[in-house]
């Protein structure tokens, strides 16, 4: 453990430079996500806009280590306060999550998962899920949730007020694309409808 904590933490260092000097690490994991048995990892760093991350994965090589394999500039929300700050997590074994919230201020904090799988000899968008609640209105809240492998989504919402929770679902949603096209600005449309 102490051996990949340590490639993580040069991997960090090895990623494209802010003109200011090396970008701030968030967050780090580490998988055989492509299943040869041998160490990949993925790191969040600092993003060239502000109040973005950019997410770096590399995959283990018998001769060259750990090779960078996708860099998805401002793809990640990284905002400047706490209760904005991304993570990474294991999902399964071929699988990571990219961990996002926005906790901080404001009448309705929210949290949202990406999942990065390998699928076909690359990494790929491959999931969403998104929770938001109301601090003024406990009983206003929403959760929507994509499988960007087969299309399939379902979502709840809890609307202001007396008005009923309905629960939705439906098949023929967004599919999984490329994880290097991630923006911070991806919001899949199954989701649309926790405002309505």
């Amino acid at each position: 453990m102490r051996r990949v904590l340590i490639c993580l933490a040069g991997l960090a260092l090895a990623a494209p430079a802010l003109a200011d000097g090396p970008p701030a690490l968030l967050g780090a994991v580490s998988g055989d996500w492509n299943q040869d048995e041998l160490p990949d990892a993925a790191v969040l760093v600092r993003g060239p806009d502000e109040g973005a991350a950019t997410l770096h994965v590399y995959l283990g090589d018998w001769t060259e280590g750990l090779t960078p394999v996708v860099s998805a500039p401002n793809a990640v929300f990284a905002g400047p306060m706490a209760g904005q700050m991304p993570r990474l997590a294991p999902r399964t074994e071929t699988s990571f999550v990219i961990e996002m919230e926005q906790t901080g201020v404001g009448r309705t904090p929210w949290m949202s998962q990406t999942t990065v799988a390998f699928r076909d000899g690359g990494f790929v968008v491959a999931g969403y899920t998104y929770d938001f609640y109301d601090r003024l209105d406990p009983g206003h809240s929403g959760t929507c949730d994509v499988n960007l492998l087969n299309g399939r989504w379902e979502r709840r919402i809890d609307p202001e007020g007396d008005a009923p929770e309905r629960r939705e679902s439906g098949d023929g949603g967004p599919r999984a694309f490329p994880l290097a096209a991630l923006t911070d600005a991806f919001w899949p449309e199954p989701c649309e409808g926790l405002w309505d």
